[in-house]
């Protein structure tokens, strides 16, 4: 359940518990409704903190995965770029000058998406799931550049 749920839900039951307590009461009874009512908020009040913090440690989680799988895609791609570096070194160098530029274009990307991991624990709940969709089409782009790249460089070295 995410914060905007909660926060909703939470906004509902206390405008219901403050209008039930108040309504046709007289003194006596209206005091005992009033109690009640200020436990009935207090317990939603609790529910609602219990709920925040439930989503907010899945999140946090979901987080930590999601940087985990992505770090073990940015090391496989890091394997891709060695490997395709060192078939370049041993085919010469005027093989290697016409890969120069896509293998830096290809670091250079490797590189931003770095970044952006860095920068994604500061990701708010709303921001992340963008953050998270922009990384993946990131990576996705970064490997097919990469498979372009070696596909290229198989047929022509």
């Amino acid at each position: 359940m995410n914060t905007h749920t909660i926060m909703s839900w939470s906004s509902a039951l206390l405008i219901a518990v403050a209008s039930l307590s108040f309504a046709g009461c007289d003194n006596a009874s209206g005091e005992r409704a009033e109690t009640h009512a200020e436990k009935a908020l207090e317990s939603a009040e609790r529910s609602v903190e219990k709920e925040t913090n439930e989503a907010s440690r899945e999140i946090k989680q979901e987080k930590r995965e999601f940087k985990r799988a992505s770090r073990a895609r940015l090391n496989a791609i890091d394997r891709e770029l060695e490997r395709l570096d060192q078939k370049m070194e041993k085919a010469g160098a005027e093989a290697a000058a016409e890969f120069e530029e896509e293998m830096r274009e290809l670091n250079a990307e490797r590189r931003e998406i770095d970044r952006e991991l860095e920068q994604f624990d500061d990701s708010t709940e709303r921001a992340w799931s963008d953050v998270k969709t922009g990384i993946n089409k990131a990576l996705d782009d970064l490997e097919t550049s990469l498979d372009r790249a070696e596909d290229r460089y198989d047929s022509e070295g």
